[in-house]
């Protein structure tokens, strides 16, 4: 090979041969061609323009999205309530003296829902959200400043809302809907008596501040609109809301309820024969749990049949 290098380099005197080389002589690299606008013999070098120089603009910083778990067991408000109890709740925080009495409290919110009477900072809440249950979207009353997601039968201190409400309103659905969207759509608006172990849950729409003293007193009643196992509302404006009484201002975001859990509670029924038939029907179904006639689940599922069919007789 030295003897090859040594031959190539004195035929060659212009390219020596680089003794640490280890590629062939043979796959040496060709010159570089000539580039496109060289002066051609004989012809005026042409002038290209200079390129203009690029302006490099930073991307916008996009919010991380945030996810926050909350749990309901009472009922989530959105509008007209959770803005008094957000005003309520800061005003007490900043001057807790001031707040001595039950009946005091009272004064106070009702004073500071007042103004709501002329500036109605809610108003058209349904232009505001969308509200979607057991994936079928639900029309929000054009008049409703405020939309209650209950769990519980009694709100406000003593209100029925779902069950001395205004009957729902059947939901529209597109012509071209499935049977299935067609299916729950008329199952949301089905009459049904509200109880706390059937796994849904109450969506009613009130009114303004004078609507809601109205409530409070009885001489009004609330819209209901439907009831359902799950719901996502999106909403596209900042909001006042509050879960079980807990105030805040939520971002414009998607909230979505589902079912997370149930517990047996215990409940005071009276001195009516409806107490002694529970009695009897949960002592029954221990001593066929105990004999291993039901599973504990059959025996809880049992138990929460019995309940909602004795709380008519309550």
């Amino acid at each position: 090979q030295q003897q090859q290098q040594q031959q190539h380099s004195a035929d060659n005197p212009q390219h020596p041969a680089s003794p640490s080389s280890s590629l062939p002589l043979s796959s040496a690299a060709p010159a570089p061609a000539p580039a496109a606008d060289a002066a051609a013999p004989g012809r005026p070098p042409s002038s290209s323009p200079t390129p203009p120089p690029l302006l490099l603009l930073p991307l916008p910083q996009l919010a991380p999205q945030v996810t926050t778990h909350k749990t309901l067991n009472n009922y989530l408000g959105i509008g007209i309530d959770a803005k008094v109890a957000l005003e309520f709740h800061s005003i007490r925080e900043a001057y807790p003296s001031w707040f001595q009495s039950q009946f005091g409290n009272k004064v106070w919110y009702t004073g500071i829902g007042a103004p709501d009477l002329i500036r109605r900072s809610c108003a058209a809440i349904g232009e505001k959200l969308q509200l979607v249950c057991d994936g079928v979207e639900v029309p929000v009353p054009m008049d409703a400043e405020g939309l209650i997601i209950t769990n519980i039968n009694c709100h406000m201190g003593g209100v029925y809302l779902w069950e001395t409400g205004l009957p729902a309103q059947p939901i529209p659905v597109p012509p071209n809907a499935t049977s299935a969207v067609k299916a729950a759509a008329a199952s949301l608006v089905r009459p049904r008596r509200q109880t706390i172990a059937d796994g849904l849950i109450e969506v009613v729409a009130i009114g303004g501040v004078a609507h809601m003293g109205r409530l409070a007193v009885g001489l009004a009643r609330a819209q209901r609109l439907c009831q359902c196992t799950s719901i996502s509302i999106t909403t596209k404006v900042k909001l006042p809301m509050q879960v079980d009484g807990e105030p805040f201002l939520q971002e414009p975001s998607r909230v979505v309820v589902t079912h997370k859990d149930q517990a047996t509670m215990l409940r005071r029924v009276g001195g009516s024969s409806a107490l002694r038939v529970a009695s009897a029907a949960d002592e029954v179904l221990q001593s066929a749990f105990e004999r291993g006639l039901i599973t504990a689940q059959q025996r809880s599922e049992l138990a929460k049949e019995m309940v909602s069919r004795l709380e008519p007789f309550n």
